[in-house]
């Protein structure tokens, strides 16, 4: 019998590092990194999501060093297309098959999300498969809490999870209590 859990996938090594490498490398300390919000309406309330982001698949971010970040860009999508093609062969009632684009976030020392689910980004987008890649390692907490935080998951550098997006998937994201823990999230469609 399939229980609700084992829709919840961990990829380890999903990512090679030296990918995880480039991307911190090229955008770790540049100066487009905002404060996100809730939804597509950048609501700030840091008492739920406290998060900086970079939305690395637009034009205006790409434009910056367009020849570095579409590579980046473009390994990213190889990569993650190789994450959903296993994903669906494992649950081949999936039907997902394009990405949102790529945000890169940033959790510092006690940045969080509380618990919330993905389906609904607004706009009439609707998400079926949410995909979070793990950059590094060098942090403390952040963990991904599952179902009130009765399924906990400690992710490492290079490490891809992915679950369904819908309202039977509520997540968070634990507060970071040292380091910095920077990761990719995209969604399928």
């Amino acid at each position: 019998m399939t229980k609700l859990e084992d829709y919840i996938v961990l990829m380890k090594g999903g990512i090679t590092t030296s990918l995880c490498d480039a991307l911190i490398g090229e955008y770790g300390e540049c100066d487009l990194w905002e404060k996100s919000g809730i939804t597509n309406q950048k609501i700030l309330d840091e008492s739920i999501r406290k998060v900086e982001e970079i939305a690395i698949s637009t034009d205006i971010v790409i434009s910056k060093n367009p020849r570095k970040r579409q590579e980046l860009d473009r390994y990213i999508y190889a990569t993650v297309g190789n994450a959903i093609d296993l994903y669906r062969k494992k649950f081949p009632d999936v039907c997902a098959e394009q990405d949102t684009g790529y945000n890169l976030l940033k959790y510092k020392e006690s940045y969080h999300y509380k618990e919330h689910v993905d389906s609904n980004a607004g706009g009439g987008l609707y998400r079926e498969i949410s995909c979070s890649i793990i950059l590094n390692s060098d942090y403390d907490g952040g963990e991904f809490a599952f179902f009130d935080g009765e399924k906990i998951y400690a992710l490492e550098k290079g490490d891809i999870l992915m679950f369904p997006s819908n309202f039977m998937y509520p997540h968070a994201i634990l507060p970071v209590t040292k380091g910095e823990r920077i990761s990719i999230v995209t969604w399928f469609r």
